[in-house]
């Protein structure tokens, strides 16, 4: 960390220079931070847990970096291939381990390939890969940020906030998939929506698939949550703008290609047809049960309560898995440090939607909903993948890293509401 560290605050001073200079001190102060929560957080896993993701990840990346360095022609073969290529390449180090079914899955094999990459650039650092990681986040982050800062100058910079949310600035660092999905996320969003905003559409769309397919690799249902969300929100701004340029033929005519693309989304996982909802049911349990299991030690389990493998089943547990996974753990609930900052960040969360709610309205909140395509993005996409993490999860530890990713989306929403209703106030003054 020696030289990692000094080398990163001179790549920030570098970057934060092509900024905008109104935005340059949020972009300093947010990377900042978030080198910062690098450094602890490598020191809670390793000083406090004394294990980890983030600590296996970089000493099975150490392993495949080596294996580049001693036979440099085997590198892509290393890289590109399976998990059971990867199993057979590495046999005799995966053979020591103890829990090698867990780390040389699909998500977590990928990370290790990340990493060793990674590896190159920081020479074997365990902060300096970790630094790397944090770049590619907080730029998707950036961008994400830079997306609405554009679309709404009167209170762009307001948006600056989802920089600074604790949990999103802690569990987005380092050498987790939450930091490395979150920067994946931000650069979907970013370059799907300046898509066709200049001669460069090939390029971006090149960036969107290998995000799109990374994130597959690493969290499969992001994708299943967000492609939806994100086909509605283009399809809505796309057609409000043709509406006023075009004629009614041609619009209908991306209203049909739209909608075919709604119905090969649907069929993108059309194996899982033949899974019976019982079956959907006890993979939910056996998820369920073993994150009560690791959450047994320190209290930080809670149940939706018994719910039927039936269609009215899951239904009835949404409201309470969206509740659980936004608003919890209540203060009450929390046995530990780290327990008790979760609980306040979700309190103050809790506070601000009332707050802005009440401010509002409900039934005006539900009109902008609906009305609005920018904030019906980002609440169908934190309903969706808030719901499919309370259904799922009972830990409230993994919670609070897995809901980073649609942290910010919640955040800019409630802006947006808040921003519609002060904006009706001072037109109804005038």
């Amino acid at each position: 960390m020696l030289f990692q560290l000094p080398g990163s605050i001179l790549l920030i001073w570098l970057l934060s220079k092509t900024v905008n200079p109104e935005l340059r001190r949020h972009f300093r102060l947010g990377l900042f931070l978030k080198l910062a929560a690098c450094i602890i957080l490598g020191l809670v896993y390793q000083y406090y847990y004394g294990f980890g993701d983030t600590l296996n990840y970089f000493s099975h990346s150490k392993v495949v970096t080596n294996a580049m360095l001693h036979s440099p022609g085997q590198a892509s073969k290393y890289l590109f291939s399976s998990v059971d290529e990867f199993g057979t390449y590495f046999r005799s180090y995966i053979d020591q381990l103890t829990e090698a079914d867990y780390y040389f899955s699909t998500p977590n094999i990928t990370m290790v390939k990340i990493a060793a990459v990674c590896n190159f650039l920081s020479f074997n650092s365990f902060f300096g890969t970790g630094f790397i990681f944090c770049f590619f986040s907080y730029i998707g982050l950036w961008r994400l940020f830079l997306v609405f800062y554009r679309a709404y100058p009167d209170i762009g910079p307001k948006f600056a906030l989802i920089l600074y949310i604790p949990s999103v600035v802690f569990w987005g660092s380092g050498i987790l998939k939450d930091s490395f999905c979150m920067g994946a996320i931000g650069l979907v969003i970013y370059m799907t929506d300046t898509l066709f905003s200049d001669k460069k559409a090939i390029l971006r769309l090149i960036v969107i698939i290998i995000c799109f397919y990374m994130i597959w690799l690493i969290k499969p249902y992001i994708v299943v949550c967000l492609i939806l969300p994100l086909l509605i929100w283009k399809y809505s701004l796309i057609v409000s703008k043709l509406r006023e340029a075009i004629p009614l033929r041609i619009s209908l005519s991306v209203t049909a290609l739209f909608m075919l693309l709604v119905y090969r989304f649907m069929h993108i996982g059309a194996r899982l047809q033949d899974i019976s909802l019982p079956e959907i049911y006890l993979k939910i349990i056996t998820t369920r049960r073993g994150f009560e299991s690791s959450a047994d030690s320190d209290g930080s389990s809670f149940s939706l309560g018994e719910f039927t493998p039936t269609v009215w089943g899951f239904i009835k547990q949404i409201p309470k898995a969206i509740n659980a996974v936004l608003f919890r753990p209540y203060v009450w609930e929390t046995k530990k440090i780290f327990s008790l900052i979760a609980s306040a960040e979700s309190l103050v969360i809790l506070v601000v939607t009332l707050y802005i709610i009440f401010k509002a309205g409900m039934l005006r909140s539900v009109k902008n909903f609906f009305v609005n395509p920018d904030i019906f993005f980002c609440f169908f996409f934190t309903m969706l993948f808030a719901a499919a993490l309370g259904i799922t999860v009972s830990n409230f530890g993994a919670l609070v890293r897995f809901k980073i990713q649609f942290l910010p989306f919640f955040g800019i929403g409630l802006l947006l509401i808040y921003y519609r209703k002060e904006k009706r106030s001072i037109e109804n003054l005038s």
